[in-house]
């Protein structure tokens, strides 16, 4: 058929193309790739400038750096964020070839076995595509060449990006992924035939929004900002009553929910089949957790639980610890009884039998618990007060309990007048029908013979005078705190099993996934403000910040480090989305001609600048935990591509800005790259000398 078609002389074609326009188009996409290189190399440049200043543990590389040295180790840590941010840091370091035992102490010189220089460059390299993203999204959204270059430049120079873009810190695989996350919903949303089959677009996204949530929890408020448009796009759908919608449905499902979700559980996938070892974060996970673990206590148990046994009790609520006592008091006495999730001699008790005969530990018998460390019992009191005060605060703060609770505390011999009082006797009543008890498996309440209460985790913390552990009251009703088990169970005269670790199998690997991370959510809403915390901020101090994050000592011996935001970004970021949310509110009055399918030029551009602020911005008011300034840095990022909109027809206003933005980068860069002379001759001293706390020593 073709062939007969050629004889007759005959050109199948739909559209004849000018050659100009396919050149221009050409030429269009080449000078995106040349801008977008250029773009890179010179934010690479600029975050890599003495970057081998600082040679010693700045800010929280005491914390990530040390996880590399646990994931090389192969030992099980515990920490609040998601895994994939310390598996890039861990892989950083054994590409450097990273000394494994370097202990990562804050300010403790590097030493010549930790190439620390190889990996802030690796993170850099994240950190330097963020204001390639910040181009692409621009050029998606329409602005101009020129206007996109010089605000992208304004990311390239800005102060506070550089600063975490050049240390060993999640922050810049964090900003990454989102920024990379919103390089594809620009696509999608201005060009919406990009929903219309699962192509590149919707893959990539899906990948992009699970790594970021992947890094940090952050993530998922990008999540909500592309789950926002897919929902709307859905219901213009059904509104239009589109049979397209089904197969709409499918393609987002796919692409934004399961690939996603598979990117996160991965992640988890690979956290555990490295972290294979015991390590110092087993006593944040649940004994049946600790049983996975080569070199776990728990595989080294006795098989009998017998009377006069050393154990560790732990409670099953997620995210709590195991029973505990110290030698710190109650404001009103007694030795205090707490749950700690840390491993440590203060958690260790002896089962001793009220009466003759002592064997094995059946339910439901008399049994006094003796707290080895302190050589005291556990006892259950009544308290005449319902509220003490706290006798570490000026402010007199109350410690209440319920009316019908019990204070559980440790009492010595000689408090108990050298007898064993009826306060002091307990029960263990297994929660299922069991007589002999199992460490690990069997499940009971302790149960006060005298107060028929039961010991429980209330899931508060108490005050500072109770260093913020998990408080334990003895309540009349049971709850999911009111259960424990034996963990570790030790005897002179057992028989240790030596058990091998057991295998992580898909349900088991699924079961502890949801158990880490229902912990670290219970570790993250624990970190609450002291008021100890110098550099704690709350978000509306974010918008024109005057506390600065400080990234090492500051007593003149090393250079001085500190997150200072460049003016002409930070703060005129702020002012643009002001005029954006303007800018915004005057387009609801006007019918303006539609983009695509499913939106306007106008508002495709507002819901991804205006709107990626308020998803990242807005929830952190609601928080509770304390907060810190380099969590706006994500919402920073959107402020900063809000210029563009001013910018986009005024090349003069885009060039002059461009010109500031780099002028005030290279004035406070002696901060952001470490700085060794007086405070008072520090850039910006005599400006901000009153407003600024860098100012300070």
């Amino acid at each position: 058929m073709e062939v007969e078609r050629l004889k007759k002389g005959l050109f199948k074609t739909t559209k004849i193309q000018e050659q100009e326009k396919y050149t221009r188009k050409k030429k269009k996409i080449s000078s995106l790739y040349l801008d977008c290189v250029f773009i890179f190399l010179v934010s690479l440049v600029v975050r890599m400038f003495r970057i081998e200043r600082g040679g010693f543990v700045l800010w929280d590389e005491a914390h990530f750096g040390k996880f590399a040295g646990h994931y090389l180790n192969r030992e099980f840590f515990f920490d609040v964020h998601p895994p994939l941010g310390k598996l890039l840091t861990a892989l950083s370091g054994w590409i450097v070839g990273m000394n494994k035992s370097f202990a990562f102490s804050s300010g403790d010189a590097y030493t010549e076995d930790v190439d620390y220089v190889g990996m802030r460059i690796f993170h850099c390299l994240f950190g330097s595509a963020v204001p390639v993203c910040g181009y692409i999204i621009l050029r998606t959204l329409l602005i101009p060449r020129s206007a996109s270059i010089c605000v992208s430049l304004g990311l390239v120079f800005e102060n506070a990006l550089v600063s975490v873009s050049r240390l060993i810190l999640l922050d810049s695989f964090l900003v990454f992924f989102i920024c990379l996350s919103e390089v594809f919903l620009a696509r999608i949303v201005m060009q919406n035939h990009r929903v219309e089959r699962i192509g590149g677009d919707l893959v990539c996204l899906g990948v992009s929004i699970g790594c970021a949530m992947s890094v940090k929890w952050v993530g998922f408020l990008t999540v909500a900002h592309v789950g926002i448009f897919a929902v709307y796009i859905l219901l213009q759908e059904i509104r239009k009553r589109r049979t397209a919608f089904f197969s709409l449905f499918y393609r987002l499902a796919v692409t934004l929910i399961v690939i996603p979700v598979c990117v996160y559980m991965f992640t988890f996938y690979v956290h555990f089949w490295v972290l294979n070892r015991s390590g110092p974060g087993d006593g944040e996970m649940s004994s049946r957790f600790q049983s996975f673990l080569h070199n776990n206590e728990v595989l080294e148990n006795d098989i009998d639980l017998l009377y006069g046994n050393k154990v560790t009790i732990r409670n099953n609520r997620l995210g709590t610890g195991l029973l505990h006592s110290h030698i710190d008091r109650y404001p009103i006495g007694g030795q205090q009884v707490t749950s700690y999730p840390h491993k440590d001699s203060n958690n260790h008790w002896r089962i001793l039998k009220v009466g003759t005969d002592a064997g094995k530990v059946n339910s439901n018998e008399d049994l006094v618990m003796h707290h080895i460390e302190t050589n005291t019992y556990l006892t259950v009191n009544e308290i005449d007060a319902r509220t003490s005060s706290d006798p570490e605060t000026e402010l007199h703060e109350k410690y209440a309990i319920p009316e019908d609770a019990k204070k559980v505390m440790c009492m010595s011999n000689e408090e108990m007048n050298n007898s064993v009082l009826s306060n002091a006797v307990f029960h263990f009543e297994p929660v299922q029908n069991e007589d002999a008890f199992h460490p690990l498996t069997t499940h009971f309440y302790i149960k006060s013979t005298q107060y028929n209460c039961y010991l429980k985790y209330t899931g508060n913390k108490l005050p500072a005078w109770g260093h913020q552990q998990g408080e334990i009251l003895c309540t009349p009703e049971k709850g999911s705190g009111s259960v424990w088990n034996i963990e570790m169970n030790r005897s002179d005269e057992g028989i240790s099993q030596s058990m091998p670790p057991k295998a992580l199998n898909f349900f088991e690997f699924i079961r502890s996934a949801v158990e880490l991370n229902v912990s670290m959510n219970t570790a993250n809403n624990s970190l609450k403000d002291d008021g100890k915390d110098t550099f704690g901020s709350l978000p509306l101090e974010w918008l024109l910040p005057k506390k600065w994050l400080k990234l090492n000592r500051w007593d003149g011996v090393v250079p001085r480090f500190a997150m200072v935001g460049n003016i002409f970004t930070w703060y005129a970021g702020t002012l643009s989305l002001c005029i954006l949310f303007g800018y915004f509110l005057l387009g609801l009055t006007r019918k303006i001609k539609t983009l695509n399918k499913y939106n306007t030029r106008r508002s495709g551009r507002m819901y991804i600048l205006l709107g990626g602020w308020a998803f990242h911005y807005l929830p952190f008011l609601m928080v509770t935990r304390i907060l810190y300034l380099h969590h706006y840095l994500p919402c920073l990022f959107f402020g900063l591509l809000g210029i563009a909109i001013l910018a986009e027809k005024r090349k003069l206003f885009a060039y002059t800005y461009a010109l500031l933005v780099t002028a005030c980068f290279i004035y406070f860069a002696p901060i952001t790259y470490g700085y060794s002379g007086a405070i008072e001759n520090m850039p910006g001293y005599k400006l901000f000398g009153d407003w600024w706390n860098i100012y300070t020593a």
